[in-house]
């Protein structure tokens, strides 16, 4: 989709976060530490960033972390539809900025089971979740709607 094109140009905004932040010594988004990555990503504010070390950075917890700040709902939901990690679309759906409810329920139906697990639990309309314990052909799944239908 034409959404992560758009968020393609960070890398001028990534030198420039370093520049504002290159004083700072936990402040290394190229550290081969991890921690130290996902640390730093912490300090970030700027989706298009943001979004560029969700799809690119090389280990997934700086990838998830990434995700996780982002406050797009329209990335977001590119992410939770489109990613091709599902750690990611989980990240994405886990992220409180979501917040349309259709998103939500399409995704319940999602081929992959963690996928829709994070989705059900983020659903708040009773009848779908009810309509999910009935029909899912996954027990566990059907198990999680409906202990979600008696929140």
């Amino acid at each position: 989709m034409g959404l992560f094109k758009k968020f393609r140009k960070s890398l001028d905004k990534k030198q420039e976060i370093i520049r504002i932040h290159q004083n700072q010594e936990d402040f290394d988004l190229y550290s081969p530490d991890e921690d130290v990555r996902v640390k730093a990503i912490s300090k970030i504010k700027d989706n298009d960033a943001l979004l560029d070390f969700a799809l690119n950075d090389s280990n997934i917890e700086v990838r998830k972390k990434a995700v996780c700040l982002i406050d797009d709902e329209d990335i977001l939901k590119e992410i939770a539809f489109n990613n091709p990690n599902s750690n990611l679309r989980i990240a994405a759906l886990n992220n409180l900025n979501l917040k349309e409810e259709k998103v939500f329920i399409t995704l319940a139906r999602d081929s992959r089971k963690d996928v829709r697990i994070a989705a059900i639990n983020r659903i708040s309309d009773g009848n779908v979740l009810e309509d999910i314990a009935k029909n899912e052909s996954n027990r566990e799944v059907r198990r999680i709607a409906l202990s979600r239908i008696h929140k």
